[in-house]
C-alpha cells in the first residue's frame, strides 16, 4: 500500500456514507442522542471522543464570539461562569438527528485521519487550533485514544519549555517534526480499526491514498521481476549466516543510540545528521512520513538509524541494480525480509525514481 497522499475527499465520502447509516440506525425509535449514548454510540471509542471534542468546540467558539454593549463577557467572573455552565452542559447534552449527522461525519473524517496519517493530523490541528498554550494542547489530550503516544510526546516536548505563554506555531510543528524522526515507536497498526469500519461500510485502505509516485510500464515491469525472481535465492541463505549478519550489523549502531529527550534537547547537527541531510536529499524528500514509519517498523525492526544509514547508503550507488544488491545483501537478509510484499514494492518505486 502507497502512503504517498492522503485522499481527502474519498475520505469525506467514506464518512458521509457511514454518518448516514449511524444515524439511521440509531434515531430508528429515537428522536435525540444524550452524551451517555455519544459515549457507546461505536464500536470505534476515538469517533465516539471526537464527536465530545467537536461539540464543545463549536460550544466555544459561539462563546467567543459573544459580544455585548450591556455586559462584559471578558469579566473573570464571567468566564468563570460560562465554565462551570460547560460543565453543566456537558452532563446534559441532546442533539437531534438533523443537528447530529454532521457532527458525526466530521468525527468519522477525524478518525480515520488519525489513523491514516497521525503526522498530517497534528499538524493541521497545530496549524487550526485556537489556542497555542501547553494548557490547551494537554485538555485536548483526553479525547484522543488512537497514536495518543505520540501527543504525550509532544506535551512532554513543549513542557521542557517551561513556559505556557502563547507558543510559536513553528516552534510546536518543529517539536513534532523532531518527535516523529526520532521515536521509534510508530503509529499504531491499523487494520484492527479498519477491520470495524468495514462493519459499518466495506472499504479498503488503499481507497483512501493517492499514489504520487508513477512508474512507466517497462519500470513496473523491472520491479515485479526483481520482487519474483532476483530474491529467489534469498530464502535459501544458511539462517547461521542471516544471524551473523544481524549481530554485525547491530553492533555497528549499538553505540549510535539517543534518547529522545537528548535529540529534542540538543540545538546543534552532528556530523551524522549532517551527512544524512546531505547524502539523502532526493531519495528522502521522496519518502512520506508514513512510509518512513511503515518501512522502519516492516523492514527495520523498528531501528530508524538503520533505515537512514540504509537511505545514505542507497543513495551513494551509482545504479538501481547496485542499490537493490546493497539492500539484498546489507539489510534483506538481516532482517528476512519478505520479498512479495508490498512494503519491499513501495521502497522500490522510490528508488528506481532515484536512477531513472
Amino acid at each position: 500500500m502507497s502512503e504517498s497522499r492522503l485522499n481527502i475527499e474519498a475520505i469525506k465520502s467514506y464518512s458521509e456514507i457511514v454518518s448516514q447509516q449511524i444515524t439511521d440506525d440509531f434515531f430508528k425509535t429515537k428522536k435525540s442522542i444524550s452524551g451517555n449514548e455519544i459515549v457507546s454510540l461505536t464500536q470505534v471509542k476515538q469517533i465516539n471522543y471526537f464527536i465530545l471534542k467537536n461539540l464543545f468546540t463549536k460550544w466555544q467558539s459561539e462563546v467567543t464570539r459573544l459580544e455585548s454593549p450591556f455586559f462584559d463577557y471578558k469579566n473573570d467572573e464571567v468566564r468563570k461562569s460560562m465554565k462551570q455552565l460547560m460543565n453543566v452542559l456537558s452532563k446534559n447534552i441532546v442533539i437531534e438527528e438533523s443537528n447530529f449527522k454532521s457532527i458525526l461525519s466530521e468525527s468519522i473524517s477525524e478518525t480515520l485521519f488519525i489513523i491514516l496519517s497521525p503526522y498530517d493530523y497534528y499538524h493541521k490541528n497545530i496549524e487550526e487550533s485556537p489556542s497555542l498554550t501547553i494548557k490547551y494542547l494537554r485538555s485536548q489530550a483526553k479525547y484522543i485514544c488512537i497514536n495518543k503516544h505520540l501527543y504525550m510526546l509532544l506535551l512532554e516536548a513543549l513542557e521542557n519549555e517551561g513556559d505556557d505563554s502563547v507558543l510559536d506555531n513553528q516552534l510546536v510543528n518543529d517539536k513534532l517534526d523532531a518527535i516523529f524522526k526520532s521515536t521509534a515507536e510508530g503509529p499504531e497498526d491499523i487494520d484492527g480499526y479498519l477491520t470495524e469500519f468495514s462493519k459499518i461500510q466495506p472499504l479498503e485502505a488503499a481507497d483512501f491514498f493517492v499514489d504520487d509516485i508513477t512508474l512507466t510500464p517497462t519500470e513496473e515491469a523491472k520491479i515485479d521481476e526483481i520482487q519474483n525472481n532476483l530474491f529467489q535465492d534469498f530464502e535459501e541463505m544458511d539462517e547461521l549466516a542471516i544471524e551473523k549478519s544481524r549481530q554485525q550489523l547491530n553492533d555497528r549502531f549499538a553505540n549510535e543510540q539517543k534518547t529522545l529527550n537528548e535529540k529534542l534537547a540538543t540545538e546543534t547537527v552532528d556530523i551524522a545528521t549532517a551527512h544524512l541531510e546531505k547524502k539523502v536529499d532526493s531519495i528522502h524528500k521522496s519518502i512520506s512520513v508514513n512510509q518512513r514509519y511503515l518501512f522502519v517498523k516492516e523492514l527495520f525492526d523498528g531501528k530508524s538509524d538503520v533505515f537512514d544509514n540504509a537511505i545514505i547508503e542507497v543513495n551513494d550507488c551509482e545504479t538501481f541494480e547496485d542499490a537493490v544488491g546493497l539492500l539484498v545483501q546489507n539489510y534483506a537478509r538481516v532482517y528476512h525480509w519478505n520479498m512479495q510484499s508490498s512494503e519491499i514494492k513501495d521502497l522500490l518505486k522510490i528508488i528506481i525514481k532515484k536512477f531513472k
